[in-house]
């Protein structure tokens, strides 16, 4: 978790053979649930357990990893501590000239309010280049009803590409299902939407090309980065423990799972302010890619919440190319991993559907 090292030390490898995942109760997804009222704490949302906040260390410290605003211009609101945003640059690179260069990927991000079947969801997504049209790509555990398949009759989503994602700064690009995957927590939990009929077919801002997008990537290792959207932590409930006490063990707390974090690492650190996640706006977190016992996982220390799932996390090839390798799953809650989160790795399959949905 060190962010010591350089990007000049990524490096990707690929293969034909995409990793495999299952879904265990240590394993939470990052959908976020719209609408509803903030004395409902996250714990009634969903059954998982799940991670979210990650630590880095530095020369002198621990710290918690912080998601950066990034503006509609693609560059950083106005911070005063960018420090662990260093390991993005270049050599002789200044942040501002750095997320020039990532600004493709940055304004490519968007925000999908999702209704299937009457159920609300909302996710991170990303535009994609299509010949004709444009697509955006997700993950697939969003709420639907599990006795009806998803189709583009029952399945729609207002697509944002502001900084806020909602109504409030721009009118959304209404979109429908074209495939999905229905792999939630899987090696194919993916879905992917295309423009509805009558709508403007290309992203109203940014959207990356296909080429962009690394297919079956292994050996991930380095640094991540991902740009996404997350949703504000619910607000504590009666009985719930003091925000100044320390074991705090609620289920999909944001407490409770920094707390974990702190366990793992055996350290007293002081838990996290919600404020790290920049909640409601497009961010840019960074991390790195970390090995996993289990092989067929990948995880990384990127800091997220709900509404995160879909992000696309994008890191350098053996090339230094930036290219998508995955998108931003879910995190880990249970040992021997519970400071990490994970991502699911774009496979060939998923990517010749993309193509596909590209062409009207």
């Amino acid at each position: 978790m060190s962010p010591s090292s350089t990007p000049d030390a990524n490096y990707i490898s690929s293969d034909q053979n995409s990793h495999s995942r299952q879904t265990s109760s240590g394993i939470g997804l990052f959908p976020a649930v719209p609408y509803q009222p903030p004395s409902i704490p996250l714990s009634m949302v969903s059954s998982s357990n799940f991670g979210g906040p990650c630590a880095h260390q530095n020369r002198t410290a621990r710290y918690w990893s912080r998601c950066f605003e990034v503006q509609d211009d693609g560059q950083l609101q106005s911070s005063k501590n960018t420090s662990e945003l260093d390991l993005i640059r270049d050599t002789g690179e200044s942040l501002q000239q750095a997320m020039t260069r990532f600004r493709p990927y940055s304004l490519s991000a968007c925000k999908l309010s999702i209704t299937s079947s009457n159920e609300r969801t909302e996710l991170s997504g990303i535009w994609i280049r299509g010949p004709t049209r444009d697509v955006v790509l997700t993950v697939s555990h969003f709420n639907k009803d599990t006795k009806t398949t998803a189709t583009a009759k029952n399945t729609t989503a207002e697509v944002f590409t502001t900084l806020t994602g909602d109504l409030g700064s721009g009118s959304p690009i209404k979109c429908e299902l074209f495939h999905d995957y229905n792999d939630p927590g899987g090696n194919k939990d993916f879905a992917i939407f295309i423009t509805c009929s009558g709508e403007e077919p290309r992203s109203p801002a940014q959207a990356i090309i296909p080429a962009t997008i690394l297919d079956n990537g292994t050996s991930l290792s380095g640094t991540v980065m991902a740009f996404g959207y997350n949703s504000q932590p619910a607000t504590a409930i009666e009985n719930h423990p003091d925000p100044g006490i320390h074991d705090c063990s609620c289920i999909n707390c944001w407490r409770g799972s920094a707390n974990l974090v702190c366990q793992k690492l055996n350290e007293n650190m002081a838990l996290p302010h919600p404020r790290i996640l920049a909640p409601g706006l497009r961010v840019i977190s960074v991390g790195e890619w970390m090995p996993h016992q289990n092989s067929r996982k990948v995880c990384h220390t990127v800091t997220g919440w709900y509404g995160i799932s879909g992000a696309g996390m994008y890191t350098k090839d053996g090339q230094g190319n930036l290219r998508l390798v995955a998108l931003f799953q879910g995190g880990i809650f249970r040992d021997p991993d519970s400071d990490k989160n994970e991502a699911v790795i774009i496979p060939s399959d998923v990517l010749r559907h993309v193509n596909k949905a590209g062409v009207a």
